[in-house]
């Protein structure tokens, strides 16, 4: 039997690191990281469904907007969020094992969004407003503690704008409404 622990910042770190360098998402097939992970941590879509989440935006991220890399994420826009432990192996490795979700209501297809690896990283278990108000502040961390986003701004490269974070969907959707 092994010993179940909380994670901590840095196994949630290379869990994403791994989902990213893996298969992404919800289709992750974690046979490279099977040892370490198990196919209990991600929800399985059936191709079908996992084209469904693709073609809600015609094959865009739902929030930034971008094409969709071959290695794209469903994203729970209601965080269903599982709890992940750390699992010591008997070998001295470690692997990450999940109870079932905390809301498993969420955790349906309907509430799936097409997302780029790097927005789904970011949202993580953030709700949408939460998320905004998250990246409308990251200015100040970018002004305050990165000198080269500093010099950058210096040399008219960088223009902030001030305006409000608006996701993909928002536009598109509004765009449908209107």
């Amino acid at each position: 039997m092994h010993a179940l622990r909380k994670l901590d910042a840095r196994d949630m770190f290379m869990f994403y690191d791994a989902i990213v360098s893996g298969s992404g998402g919800a289709e992750i097939e974690p046979s490279g990281i099977s040892g370490w992970f198990g196919r209990e941590v991600v929800v399985k879509l059936t191709k079908a469904q996992r084209e469904q989440v693709r073609q809600k935006y015609e094959g865009r991220c739902a929030y930034c907007g971008c094409d969709l890399p071959e290695r794209w994420h469903a994203d729970h826009f209601e965080p269903c969020i599982r709890d992940l432990k750390r699992v010591d192996a008997p070998n001295g490795g470690v692997r990450l094992a999940t109870t079932t979700p905390l809301r498993p209501e969420r955790d349906v297809i309907e509430n799936m969004m097409p997302a780029c690896p790097p927005c789904n990283i970011s949202k993580a278990s953030m709700s949408l407003e939460s998320w905004r108000g998250w990246l409308a502040g990251y200015i100040n961390s970018l002004n305050s503690y990165h000198p080269i986003y500093r010099l950058a701004k210096q040399y008219g490269l960088i223009t902030e704008t001030g305006a409000p974070v608006v996701f993909h969907f928002e536009r598109v959707d509004g765009a449908k409404g209107a």
